[in-house]
């Protein structure tokens, strides 16, 4: 790829996903990924990260509006670079830094970082309510992306789908289910529900993970084989999980028409995506082998999935993570800016 016109910080969150898609960042000289304030193990940054974290807090200032937030603004970002070029943030739709934005934060960058430029992307879909609007982010954006189809036309803003790096995993040889699911209960019970019958039915083996606290559900169901009720599963756990199935289940949320961070993680574990979800027909990496879309789970055929599916060789796969990276988003956003193709 061209040399970069610009170094780019990505203002991100702690959340395990993002600081894992985001990782290929420190491949370049020229990208940071921040996760939060006061990144660093010393004991001072420890307490500042917890402060600021209670400053902030949006439960807090809920009850008590604290004052004096626009007093992080300096010690949140520094010259990291000291290359001479110019500097381009990238705020994602909601996390930490973008808490900021209200409290003067896109002012100090803009004084402390002549002529930088801000770009925001939204990982999740945009009519979500958050602290800062769409309306507000392009009052100073030079680009605003969305990884949803429909978004991207509805708000008038590009459209760039979610980005994902290479993992090292351990023991992901290991085959230990048929079918995988992960998720957040919401109001989809009787979808998981269904599927998870279905393919029990049919003999596969099952490995379904719901996250949720709902007591009722939890008591009646929680006997069944490869059913497993949490309270909160890392994102590192889940990834095992997905190494170690054939097949990867995603039930889509109504009303999303991108891809989701399930196709990227079939794409990097070179699993079968099993999904409710038509526009991964449009993705560049879509293989109907690799990824199967249905309409209504009991049409999923049984025989197909326990299959093994056909791996693509090395340097097609190198390809295709190059093209996930979050550093062809980077490259991507360089060229929208007036950089080099």
């Amino acid at each position: 790829m061209d040399e970069l016109k610009y170094n780019y910080v990505v203002l991100g969150s702690t959340d395990e996903y993002y600081m894992l898609s985001y990782s290929d960042l420190s491949k370049s000289g020229c990208c940071k990924y921040m996760s939060e304030p006061f990144e660093g193990k010393s004991i001072l940054n420890k307490v500042l990260r917890m402060i600021h974290k209670v400053h902030m807090s949006q439960k807090v200032n809920s009850i008590i509006s604290l004052p004096f937030k626009a007093v992080w603004n300096s010690f949140l970002v520094d010259d990291c670079f000291k290359n001479g070029k110019k500097y381009c943030f990238v705020f994602f739709s909601a996390g930490p830094f973008t808490d900021h934005i209200p409290y003067g934060f896109v002012d100090m960058l803009k004084k402390r970082f002549p002529n930088s430029k801000f770009v925001v992307f939204y990982q999740d879909l945009i009519e979500h309510k958050r602290l800062v609007s769409i309306d507000d982010f392009k009052t100073f954006c030079d680009e605003l992306y969305s990884f949803d189809y429909k978004d991207s036309e509805k708000y008038n803003v590009n459209y760039y789908p979610l980005v994902y790096s290479k993992l090292n995993l351990h023991d992901s040889n290991k085959i230990t289910s048929d079918v995988y699911f992960c998720g957040a209960l919401k109001n989809r019970w009787n979808d998981i529900y269904r599927a998870y019958s279905y393919f029990s039915k049919k003999g596969c083996v099952c490995d379904f993970v719901i996250v949720t606290k709902d007591k009722r559900i939890i008591e009646k169901y929680k006997n069944l084989q490869g059913l497993i009720f949490v309270d909160s599963f890392s994102y590192r756990e889940n990834l095992l999980h997905a190494s170690q199935t054939k097949n990867i289940l995603e039930l889509m949320q109504k009303n999303g028409t991108g891809y989701t961070i399930r196709a990227c993680e079939a794409v990097a574990l070179r699993k079968r995506l099993l999904s409710n979800n038509k526009f991964l027909e449009k993705a560049p990496f879509y293989k109907p082998d690799q990824f199967m879309s249905f309409d209504d789970v009991e049409n999923v055929d049984i025989d197909m999935i326990l299959k093994p599916i056909n791996v693509c060789p090395d340097e097609a796969y190198s390809a295709e993570m190059n093209e996930l990276s979050p550093l062809s988003f980077i490259h991507r956003i360089d060229c929208d800016l007036g950089g080099a193709i």
